[in-house]
């Protein structure tokens, strides 16, 4: 079964935080919390406020890159494809259109 979700739009959800969000950040008890609590604390949250804490927790990541650690077997991965990107198979944007039209 495919469940909807309201439309909202990004300015919507960026902007004022939601009652449980601005409820649950309110707690004296936030910082004391264990990491299980919180998660469940989360979890009770409406979808729409779960997906805004997401997207600030994203932000909060994108913001300081460089404290988002990269495992050492990323960086190899990364380093063996950009050693010879010839040998990377490459398409066309076409190529990838006509490939899905023949999978219909």
């Amino acid at each position: 079964m495919r469940r909807s979700f309201p439309q909202t739009s990004y300015h919507e959800l960026s902007a004022s935080p939601p009652r449980g969000l601005v409820a649950l950040m309110a707690s004296p008890h936030l910082h004391s919390m264990s990491s299980d609590a919180l998660l469940q604390q989360i979890l009770a949250l409406p979808a729409e406020e779960r997906m805004r804490l997401l997207e600030q927790i994203w932000d909060s990541l994108a913001a300081n890159e460089s404290d988002v650690p990269v495992p050492d077997w990323h960086i190899a991965e990364l380093d063996r494809r950009l050693a010879d990107p010839a040998e990377q198979a490459t398409l066309t944007w076409d190529q990838v259109k006509e490939g899905l039209n023949r999978k219909r």
